[in-house]
């Protein structure tokens, strides 16, 4: 088919590249509706050790609610490998998780979440950094926010990182604040803040939501679109 004025595969590899574990994991496919690929190879000689090519195909809640329909996710972004998941994610949608030893899909909260996502994601041990938005006028004029969500089931915790530049390193997760212009850094084993309570039942619950950064400080531009470290 003709692709940005040039003949491409029908399934060109839109997933981006990550190698975990000695183990390469790219995907490939624009429709769900012909199928999509998600592979699992031996980086070095190519040997595929598995291959999900069933996730384009899924009886599954769309985002508009209430909608079931056939279905599934389509790789666009860049993929990355956490908490024992294989992040896909999927463009303007959020991202899916799979197994990375079997490749199975673990979840897919796409109705639940449908104003959320973006193929910029990142995850560092149980949190998943998700873009929150995804519509043409937050990227051009709001600037991006970042929500959190827990690896493990893909549910989001309350609050968001209020930067479009986020870099994670071992023991930090950092961004600057679009607002202030300011470059925060949280500790990233008390990233999470836990709060116990009463709910209206007057049942004991745990709120969890995301604590103050342990620092920030001054930066010389009031504009940085990226950050590594």
């Amino acid at each position: 088919i003709l692709g940005n004025e040039k003949m491409i595969s029908r399934w060109p590899a839109r997933g981006g590249l990550v190698i975990k574990d000695d183990i390469l994991y790219f995907g490939a496919g624009i429709w769900p509706s012909e199928k999509i690929f998600i592979y699992a190879l031996d980086p070095d000689d190519g040997k595929v050790l598995w291959v999900n090519d069933s996730c384009g195909e899924l009886e599954m809640p769309q985002p508009h609610g209430g909608a079931v329909a056939k279905s599934g996710l389509s790789a666009q972004g860049y993929f990355t490998v956490a908490d024992n998941k294989l992040f896909v994610p999927t463009g303007r949608a959020v991202p899916a998780a799979l197994n990375p030893e079997s490749g199975e899909l673990e979840y897919f909260h796409l109705q639940q979440y449908r104003n959320l996502g973006g193929s910029e994601i990142m995850a560092a041990d149980s949190f998943l950094f998700v873009p929150s938005g995804n519509t043409r006028e937050m990227y051009e004029i709001a600037g991006t926010r970042y929500s959190v969500f827990s690896s493990n089931d893909g549910h989001i915790i309350p609050g968001e990182l209020n930067s479009e530049a986020v870099a994670i390193s071992p023991e930090y997760i950092y961004c600057i604040n679009n607002d202030t212009h300011q470059i925060e850094a949280y500790k990233k084993d008390k990233f999470i803040n836990y709060r116990e309570t009463l709910d209206r039942r007057g049942e004991n619950v745990t709120i969890k939501s995301i604590s103050d950064p342990a620092w920030s400080a001054d930066i010389l531009k009031d504009y940085v679109k990226t950050l590594i470290v």
